[in-house]
C-alpha cells in the first residue's frame, strides 16, 4: 500500500512503477473533485459531527472530527476554509443539567470494597468558564455539528436562547434571533454533509426512556425534507448519512441483562440475607438476572428480560455496596425495557427510510452508516489496527462508549469519501487512521 500526504492514502488509483538504476519512480493518480465543488463546505449534524468524544466537547476532538478530515481532503482539490467553533482548551466541557464537567480519561477509581478499578474517570482539572464565552462574531463557521441537535431543532427559535437553548449552540450562534436552518441557508454552501437523526433517538435512549421523547415520524420526515430543500436551494451538492443502530453502541451492550455476577462467597452472603429477610430468593454463583423497577408489577419490581438493556452509567459502587440490582431494583433511568427498545427500532427504521428517500429524490449521495456499523460487531482490521464494538479495547468508541475516538473518525471520514468518489466521480484520498489516536491508557 502506498501512503502519501501524511494523513491520507490512495488505495484504488492507478499506480505506475519505472526503474531507473536502483531507484523506482512511483506515480500515483492525483486527487480530483470530479463533478463536485468543495469551494464552500459545511457540515451539519450532532455530537458525531461536532467531534464530541470522551464525554465532552473539546478542542482535540473537534480538530480530529470527520468533517475536518473531509475539509482537509477537499482543500487538495480546490476546497476553501473550514472554520470550527473551537473550545478554548483540550479539557473540554460536558453539560449535565446544572453540572459542567471536563472530559474523561482512563484512570483508577477506588471502589467501596477497597478495589482499584481501571475505568473512565473525569479529569481532575475543571472545565473552564471560557467554554461559555460567546464566539459567534469570531468567524464564519462551517462545522454545525452541535451535540444534542435534533432534526426539529433546525426550526426551533429558542435553540440559541440563553435559558431554553442548546448550550453547545448558544456559544457560537451566528444569529440568536433566527432559525438554524436559515443560518445554514445563508452560508451559500456549494457542498454539504448531513448526518442528522441520531440524537432524535439517543437522548431518549441514554436517559433510559425518561429523556426527551422520540421525534415523531411525521415531524421527522417534514423537518428532514425541509432541511435538505433549504440546503440545495442554491444548487448545492452533498451527501447524507443514515443512522446506525444506536442500541449496539457499548453504552447499551457492555452490561449484560444477566450481568449481576457473583462469586461463591457473594452468592452465599446474598442467599443468607434473603433468608434472614424472609425472601424466597435464590442467588447463583456466576451470572444472575438484574432486578428492575416495574410499577405495573404487584411488588413494584421484576426480573429483567432478555433483550432489555442496562445502561453503562449504572454506578458500580451502588451495585457492589448498596445492593443495587440485587436487593434494590434498578431504577428506570438505568434500563431500557422491551417496549422502549421496540419504539427506538421502529423509529430508527422509519427515519432511515426517509433519509434514503430524500437522498434519492434530490440526487444526493447516501452514506450507509447503518450497514457499516454492523461490521464492528465482527471486527474491522485495517493497517495493523483492530476495531470492534467493544468498549475501550475496541478502539472505535471513545471512553464515553457512544462517540468515536479520533481513529474512529478517520474510518467514518473514509466512508464519506467513498460515497463522494462514487457519486460525484471524484478521486479523493482515503484517511489513514494510523496517524490518529485511539483510546489512551495510563
Amino acid at each position: 500500500m502506498i501512503r502519501i500526504m501524511g494523513r491520507f492514502r490512495w488505495v484504488t488509483g492507478i499506480l505506475f512503477v519505472a526503474v531507473h538504476g536502483c531507484a523506482p519512480v512511483i506515480d500515483v493518480e492525483p486527487p480530483s473533485a470530479g463533478q463536485a465543488s468543495f469551494e464552500r463546505y459545511i457540515a451539519i449534524g450532532s455530537g458525531y459531527t461536532a467531534g464530541y468524544n470522551d464525554g465532552a466537547l473539546h478542542r482535540t476532538g473537534q480538530l480530529n472530527s470527520y468533517p475536518n478530515m473531509l475539509a482537509e481532503q477537499f482543500r487538495t482539490v480546490g476546497g476553501g476554509s473550514f472554520n470550527i467553533p473551537l473550545t478554548p482548551d483540550v479539557i473540554g466541557f460536558d453539560v449535565d443539567g446544572s453540572t459542567v464537567e471536563p472530559k474523561l480519561e482512563l484512570g483508577f477509581r477506588s471502589m467501596c470494597n477497597g478495589d482499584e478499578l481501571l475505568t473512565p474517570v473525569r479529569l481532575e482539572s475543571s472545565a473552564t468558564p471560557e467554554n461559555f464565552d460567546y464566539i459567534g462574531n469570531d468567524a464564519n463557521y462551517h462545522n454545525f455539528g452541535i451535540p444534542w441537535l435534533r432534526v426539529t431543532d433546525m426550526f426551533r427559535i429558542t435553540l440559541s436562547d440563553p435559558i431554553k437553548g442548546n448550550p453547545y449552540y448558544i456559544r457560537f450562534a451566528p444569529d440568536t434571533l433566527d432559525h438554524l436552518i436559515n443560518v445554514l441557508a445563508r452560508r451559500k454552501a456549494t457542498f454539504f454533509t448531513v448526518w442528522m437523526g441520531m440524537d432524535d433517538l439517543l437522548l431518549f435512549a441514554q436517559a433510559g426512556g425518561e429523556g426527551p421523547v422520540i421525534t415523531g415520524g411525521e415531524q421527522f420526515a417534514t423537518s428532514y425534507n425541509a432541511m435538505i430543500l433549504a440546503l440545495i436551494a442554491d444548487s448545492a451538492q452533498g451527501v447524507v448519512a443514515n443512522i446506525p443502530d444506536i442500541l449496539r453502541f457499548p453504552f447499551f451492550t457492555t452490561i449484560a441483562y444477566d450481568g449481576l455476577i457473583l462469586s461463591e462467597e457473594k452468592a452465599a452472603t446474598f442467599n443468607d440475607l434473603a433468608q434472614q429477610a424472609g425472601l424466597n430468593w435464590t442467588f447463583n454463583i456466576g451470572r444472575n438476572l438484574w432486578r428492575v423497577e416495574d410499577l405495573d408489577e404487584p411488588e413494584g419490581w421484576r426480573f429483567i428480560q432478555e433483550g432489555e438493556l442496562v445502561l453503562n452509567n449504572l454506578p458500580p459502587d451502588s451495585v457492589e455496596c448498596a445492593l443495587l440490582g440485587s436487593f434494590v431494583p434498578l431504577p428506570d433511568r438505568f434500563v431500557l425495557d422491551s417496549s422502549e427498545v421496540a419504539a427506538i427500532h421502529v423509529s430508527l427504521d422509519f427515519y432511515n427510510s426517509i433519509i434514503s428517500f430524500v437522498a434519492g429524490q434530490h440526487n444526493l449521495g447516501l452514506v450507509d452508516m447503518h450497514a457499516w456499523f454492523q461490521n464492528l460487531e465482527e471486527e474491522i482490521q485495517l493497517d495493523g489496527l483492530h476495531f470492534s464494538d467493544l468498549a475501550i479495547e475496541g478502539d472505535f468508541y471513545s471512553l464515553d462508549h457512544t462517540y468515536p475516538t479520533d481513529r474512529g473518525h478517520a474510518l467514518i471520514a473514509t466512508e464519506f469519501i467513498k460515497v463522494i468518489n462514487t457519486h460525484y466521480g471524484a478521486a479523493l484520498y482515503e484517511v489513514d487512521p494510523t496517524v490518529y489516536n485511539g483510546n489512551l491508557y495510563p
